[in-house]
């Protein structure tokens, strides 16, 4: 009977060593797509902020653009047009080059990739080598997953503050348009 007994008892320990096993397997699976998935999100978040960079490239281009067509309505619209030209100065050259502050978001302590070191804490083995393993690995990936979403946190921040920059510069831009518009509309008539 009691040899019976232990037989039970280690088939039963045998079963819930493979079931810890498949069980940690599964979540090291999770946590590696997991980890895929936002890898492939900042690597989408930083093609998008590429090209909000290059819009806003094409936004400062067509100001000089509006630069040179509001010169060439002064000719138009007065023999002093090309008088009042010469004595204008370029805000480009008054100014200097303009530069947008972008403040990280880390320095403000939002979110700080700094924070996602690995933890060295230890756990209790299993005795079970596989699940340890793969707790660990399970670890890792946390702790990688962890650093790629502040930098997602990073990546939108930053997406946030060029997407309000380029809406104030196509209102403004639309606005000297429309200005344009009417000034030719009236020169033609």
């Amino acid at each position: 009977m009691a040899y019976r007994r232990d037989e039970m008892m280690d088939g039963e320990y045998m079963r819930s060593q493979r079931e810890m096993e498949d069980i940690s397997f599964q979540c090291a699976r999770l946590v590696n797509e997991s980890l895929t998935t936002a890898t492939e999100t900042s690597r989408e978040l930083h093609s998008q902020q590429e090209s909000l960079d290059r819009t806003n490239h094409m936004l400062n281009k067509m100001d000089e653009d509006l630069k040179q067509s509001k010169k060439a309505m002064r000719v138009i619209s007065s023999p002093f047009g090309g008088i009042v030209n010469y004595f204008t100065r370029d805000s480009k050259k008054e100014k200097g080059p303009q530069k947008v502050n972008r403040t990280s978001t880390t320095s403000g302590g939002h979110y700080s990739t700094s924070q996602a070191s690995t933890s060295s804490r230890q756990y209790q083995s299993t005795g079970n080598t596989v699940v340890d393993d793969n707790l660990d690995e399970v670890e890792r990936g946390l702790a990688e997953m962890k650093r790629v979403g502040l930098e997602i946190g990073n990546q939108l921040d930053h997406s946030i503050v060029t997407i309000d920059e380029l809406d104030r510069k196509v209102r403004d831009r639309d606005d000297k348009l429309t200005d344009l518009n009417k000034k030719i509309g009236r020169k033609i008539r």
